[in-house]
């Protein structure tokens, strides 16, 4: 009974020096209210911070003496002093949105075809080309029929010789820690005991590192949308917004089409956000589980990413944070499911690092949280983002996490010729 109640003094003494370490923020458009999903918080001497969630809350563990900045690519930004840091556990900012002014300038004289190719001919002198390591929060969260089935949250070092995709960028990632893994049944294949519990592979790497490389993603989108226009445009002092759409292409059986938003900055012509929606068409595959004739179809229905960039010690564009979203049907025994994947990868700390350093590495090629984590204490005062209210209540709920099989962890379902 001592023993217990000294552990319990020793746990609560523990959370409560953690609690009064970290900084809670929550950010809200000052002219809506709504909440400000996205925005950078930051200290900027010392190039590490985090990044609001949907519910505009983010947590930062306090640095004394440091300042913060908080950027966002749609609003004004706002610098913070230590002295209003000071003594606070929790504080509240409204932002400023940005004023878009309409430039007297015709939509058919900016060639958008041609402001991408200067970006992809001039990429090494606009973005980091350096060995750097950047650390951040890879999380994935996966949905069934708008029910949150899976959040996969983890602490992830991703360090590259440059920033171009290549074989002499010689990637290399790490698995810090794994915050959060929570996965249930998504309930699709009720009758197929073996895979009932798991209806897709786990987040890996080599599934998102071309789309990851920004030079790559840019070439692709040049390459395959020869019809990319401009729909509108706008601009203010320091930035062109333009919002862009394609016709109907094809790669290979595939048919594609591209809406979205690229801002570009005005000084250097470099792209800093860039969102890019695709709609699929006869983008379906036939599956077939091993060892079993029994088949269901996937079919892709949209597609989304997102990269935004910030300026770093360099004085080049670094990524910031990077999204890649797919909203799918799954057609099984006469059914339909509706399965919704988010990938996002947040950095939260970038340092000039001539070399990888020791292993372990993340095998790209397995699901992330399946690696083995550094023994490290690098990323111990880094502050994750925080999750939404609504993967709290999951993360919270009774029901019980997946133990899955090893069989389940090489789910080999493949498509039917």
């Amino acid at each position: 009974m001592v023993k217990s109640f000294i552990v319990c003094c020793f746990l609560f003494i523990s959370f409560h020096s953690v609690a009064q370490d970290v900084l809670e923020i929550r950010l809200r458009d000052k002219e809506t209210q709504n909440a400000v999903d996205g925005a950078s918080i930051r200290y900027p001497r010392l190039k590490e911070g985090t990044i609001s969630n949907k519910d505009g809350k983010a947590e930062l563990s306090k640095k004394t003496g440091e300042s913060i900045l908080i950027t966002h690519i749609g609003y004004d930004s706002l610098s913070v002093s230590a002295s209003e840091i000071s003594g606070k556990s929790s504080l509240v900012f409204y932002l400023k949105p940005r004023p878009n002014q309409i430039e007297e300038v015709s939509i058919q004289s900016f060639d958008l075809q041609k402001a991408i190719l200067y970006v992809i001919d001039n990429f090494h002198k606009l973005y980091q080309n350096s060995p750097t390591e950047r650390i951040g929060n890879l999380k994935e969260t996966a949905y069934v029929d708008n029910e949150l089935k899976r959040i996969v949250l983890t602490k992830f070092g991703w360090w590259s010789r440059n920033y171009i995709f290549s074989r002499y960028a010689e990637p290399k990632f790490k698995l810090f820690e794994v915050e959060y893994n929570k996965s249930v049944p998504f309930d699709i294949f009720v009758d197929q005991t073996a895979y009932n519990k798991e209806s897709s592979e786990f987040l890996n790497v080599e599934s998102i590192i071309k789309t990851l490389y920004f030079d790559n993603f840019l070439n692709k989108l040049y390459q395959h949308t020869p019809s990319l226009r401009t729909k509108s445009m706008s601009s203010d002092e320091n930035r062109i917004t333009v919002h862009f759409e394609s016709d109907w292409s094809t790669v290979k059986t595939m048919r594609t089409k591209s809406t979205g938003t690229v801002v570009f900055d005005k000084k250097t012509k470099a792209i800093i956000d860039l969102v890019n929606e695709i709609e699929h068409m006869d983008n379906i595959k036939q599956m077939q589980f091993p060892n079993s004739n029994v088949r269901y179809t996937n079919q892709t229905l949209k597609s989304y990413s997102r990269h935004q960039f910030s300026k770093n010690q360099d004085d080049k564009y670094a990524i910031q944070s990077f999204q890649a979203n797919s909203d799918a049907q799954l057609i099984y025994n006469h059914k339909t499911f509706n399965l919704v994947f988010e990938n996002s990868f947040y950095i939260l700390k970038e340092s000039r690092k001539g070399n990888a350093g020791k292993g372990p590495f993340v095998d790209p090629k397995i699901a992330l949280f399946r690696n083995i984590p550094q023994t490290t204490s690098i990323v111990s005062d880094l502050s994750s983002i925080n999750l939404t209210d609504e993967e709290i209540k999951f993360i919270e709920s009774g029901r019980p996490n997946l133990e899955l099989t090893d069989s389940l962890r090489t789910n080999n379902n493949v498509p039917v010729e």
